[in-house]
């Protein structure tokens, strides 16, 4: 047998085994590249409105502002992202921001109690007292017994420190429905003393 003959005969055991090593390359090269396309397709998709509602109940407001302002462009007058907004706002630390949004939300029937109570909870952290009682007073006249309501505006007069008497009523409500909240209990014995009754 001549050397040509026998490289003849030789090359499809020789290239057999490259062909194969080269063809498995190509396939993984064509997963791992699926895989990143997959992985980035969903790293930039936005996160729906049930998502959002999620990662709020866990307590991550800040995952959650700039999906929801994106939302906001798109839906400009719906009072469920409004709302939302303006908690994720308030809750991160923009409380003066958050004020317009919630606003916005508690002009619609469905959602004007929790928007209103967020925004009382807003004027609060903003240090607007006289603000956070309004908000806090329009919430107890739709639901008298809103016992958040009560501790909100509680609080607010507390902090106002100029009417220490309608403190104590507010935290006294809550007291009757809850006897054993501390934290109440802490701000009522505030109260007492700044209306010098202790």
């Amino acid at each position: 047998m001549t050397i040509r003959s026998e490289l003849s005969h030789r090359s499809p055991t020789c290239h057999g085994p490259a062909l194969r090593l080269r063809a498995r390359w190509k396939f993984v090269s064509l997963l791992a590249t699926s895989t990143l396309f997959a992985l980035v397709s969903g790293c930039n998709r936005a996160p729906s409105l049930d998502e959002i509602r999620e990662l709020q109940a866990e307590g991550r407001y800040a995952e959650t502002v700039e999906p929801l302002r994106h939302r906001l462009e798109s839906k400009p007058d719906d009072p469920e992202t409004h709302f939302l907004y303006g908690t994720a706002l308030s809750r991160t630390g923009a409380a003066r921001v958050a004020i317009w949004s919630l606003r916005k939300a508690a002009e619609t029937a469905e959602w004007k109690v929790p928007a209103t109570l967020e925004l009382s909870s807003a004027q609060s952290s903003s240090g607007n007292w006289q603000a956070a009682i309004e908000a806090a007073s329009a919430v107890i006249e739709t639901e008298p017994a809103n016992l958040p309501a009560h501790i909100l505006r509680g609080e607010a007069y507390l902090n106002e420190a100029e009417h220490p008497e309608h403190a104590i009523e507010d935290f006294d409500f809550v007291l009757d429905q809850d006897p054993t909240s501390r934290a109440t209990l802490s701000s009522r014995a505030s109260a007492l003393l700044l209306a010098g009754r202790i």
